[in-house]
């Protein structure tokens, strides 16, 4: 989690630096009350609407604002542009940082909110969300909208930007710290007992069960930056980018369109053919859209060019349900939507595979009881464009490979089909049961 630190002012406190992830859903508060509780966090606050995000902080100790109430910096700032893409460069001279902050269409961006060094540091993390948000706008720049001052934030600063504080455990402590300190005693208690038979073992040698657990999800983690997960809002970002494009453009026809994800961005392609006498490249470059990099392969053809956004979470900070619940509500539920695609399908369920880690003599760790084992199953989803926007609200734990539109040609538009049709390919992250049945996800949804 990053750092987070907060500056005083005279009625509230604001608080800089929390780690951000998207939510999707009608009650984004218990969402992020469970993402919350799931990072380890003390304090959280979350946008609103169907699709938004939830800030995190970790403070050590309890922050001594006095009375002030703790309020994010960046939330507010999301309060005052509810719609657009804005971003916000301000030196706190408080702390000597450098803060940056970006939002879109009044939810925070993923990976901003974040401290630096030097402006310099700053304005490079700003040149990197650029590709992906090609209609950013910087507060204070000339000719705009002057950047918010910290008073004007603390102004905006209503009760969704308000921090409320995660649930904790007993004698004031988390829950999660509060079961680590119990097998911590559990393991100190069987170390006597072991000492006390005349164990030959070296304590010194012993790897700590904290420190199998960091090892461990120190190995998850390098796995997990291979899968990610990009959710409803990773879809949405390329479903909209294929809405606006125009089958027909200056006696241009679209033929196909496909993205892929690369890191953060959603690189996207669509392919245009010469349909009328009259069309001209000069023609098709003067009616492109300004995101749009266009090239010409041949005479007859032009490919279009434009990045989108695709945020995206590694399946180990992800909000993942277990085999055996997907079984029993997500299958359902995509067997409601089903009528709606020609193709709809889950394949089986594989653990993804972990490098198990070595202590200092070089034998493997066992799995610390708690640390979780993840699987992934394949998805193919294809059928009309208009129909891949039923599965945003069960795509929170769904990572992307590709998305692909093309155009079919003249004939009959029922459920099932239409001259604009998409195919997702893609995985399902999910939570191992030990106790899967084993069923596959095509007989399950057939």
């Amino acid at each position: 989690m990053s750092t987070t630190t907060f500056v005083r002012l005279p009625s509230l406190s604001l608080v800089f630096g929390m780690t951000w992830l998207p939510v999707l859903g009608a009650n984004a508060g218990r969402a992020a009350r469970r993402v919350a509780r799931r990072h380890r966090a003390t304090h959280w606050v979350a946008g609103k609407g169907f699709a938004c995000s939830v800030g995190l902080a970790q403070f050590r100790r309890r922050p001594s604002h006095g009375k002030r109430s703790l309020y994010s910096a960046a939330q507010c700032l999301a309060g005052m542009y509810p719609s657009g893409t804005f971003a916000a460069l301000l030196h706190l001279e408080d702390i000597h940082r450098w803060w940056l902050v970006a939002v879109h269409e009044g939810a925070v961006v993923v990976r901003t909110d974040s401290l630096h060094l030097s402006e310099d540091e700053a304005r490079s993390a700003l040149d990197e969300l650029r590709p992906a948000f090609p209609s950013l706008v910087l507060l204070g720049q000339a000719g705009g909208s002057a950047a918010p001052s910290l008073a004007e934030l603390a102004a905006a600063g209503g009760k969704a930007a308000r921090l409320s504080r995660a649930g904790r455990g007993a004698f004031g402590l988390p829950w999660p710290a509060w079961c680590l300190l119990c097998l911590g005693l559990l393991w100190a208690l069987h170390g006597w007992i072991n000492g006390r038979a005349g164990s030959s073992t070296p304590d010194a040698v012993r790897m700590s069960p904290a420190e199998a657990e960091r090892a461990w999800r120190q190995a998850i983690r390098e796995a997990a930056r291979s899968n990610p997960v990009h959710g409803a809002t990773g879809l949405l970002a390329v479903l909209e980018g294929f809405y606006r494009l125009p089958v027909s453009l200056e006696g241009w026809r679209l033929a196909k369109a496909s993205c892929r994800p690369a890191g953060m961005v959603w690189h996207c392609q669509a392919d245009y053919r010469r349909h009328d006498r009259a069309a001209s490249n000069a023609a098709l470059l003067k009616a492109a859209p300004m995101a749009w990099r266009v090239g010409f392969p041949s005479m007859e053809a032009a490919e279009v060019k434009w990045s989108a956004a695709a945020v995206a979470q590694s399946f180990d900070q992800a909000a993942l349900h277990s085999t055996l619940h997907n079984q029993r509500h997500l299958w359902s539920d995509l067997q409601a939507v089903r009528p709606a695609f020609t193709t709809l399908h889950l394949g089986p369920s594989a653990r993804i595979p972990i490098r198990q880690p070595q202590d200092g003599q070089g034998q493997a760790v066992p799995r610390p009881p708690g640390v979780l084992d993840y699987a992934a199953r394949p998805l193919r989803a294809e059928g009309p464009l208009r129909s891949m926007v039923l599965l945003l609200p069960q795509a929170e734990s769904f990572g992307w490979q590709s998305v692909t539109l093309s155009l079919h040609g003249p004939r009959d538009v029922d459920l099932r089909t239409s001259r604009l049709h998409v195919s997702l390919h893609g995985a399902l992250y999910e939570i191992h049961s030990p106790a899967e049945s084993g069923a596959t996800a095509e007989q399950a949804l057939d």
